[in-house]
């Protein structure tokens, strides 16, 4: 029986998706440096808080939005107000990755921050 339901899980998910990083709400851990982006929109350009990562990581489908997986390296942040991020220090953050769905997101995955680690810069 469980055999059964491996191939079906198989059968509909792209053999790269088992590796990559969930977005269904799974808390996970990002490591690598906070930024300032930037991206032009319509003449206009906004800025926002993003961690760039070391190298590509891939993400997860959502089934909704997405059917494939996608590999980036800058993601925005959604921040509470109870975490200070400072730009250019690496941080180990724990959180949710979650594709955008707004246009105020402007990553195709945004991680939302729950906690974070200072690593120290070199």
């Amino acid at each position: 029986m469980f055999i059964k339901y491996l191939v079906i899980v198989l059968v509909l998910l792209p053999f790269e998706a088992l590796s990559c990083i969930p977005t269904d709400g799974t808390k996970v851990n990002m490591t690598g440096t906070i930024e300032m982006s930037e991206i032009n929109i319509k003449g206009k350009i906004k800025k926002f808080k993003s961690i760039k990562l070391k190298h590509d990581q891939c993400f997860k489908p959502d089934r909704v939005f997405l059917d494939t997986v996608l590999y980036l390296d800058v993601l925005q942040l959604v921040v509470p107000s109870t975490i200070s991020l400072n730009l250019g220090q690496q941080y180990v953050l724990n959180g949710e990755a979650l594709h955008w769905h707004t246009k105020h997101h402007y990553t195709k995955v945004l991680f939302s921050v729950s906690s974070v680690k200072t690593l120290t810069n070199k």
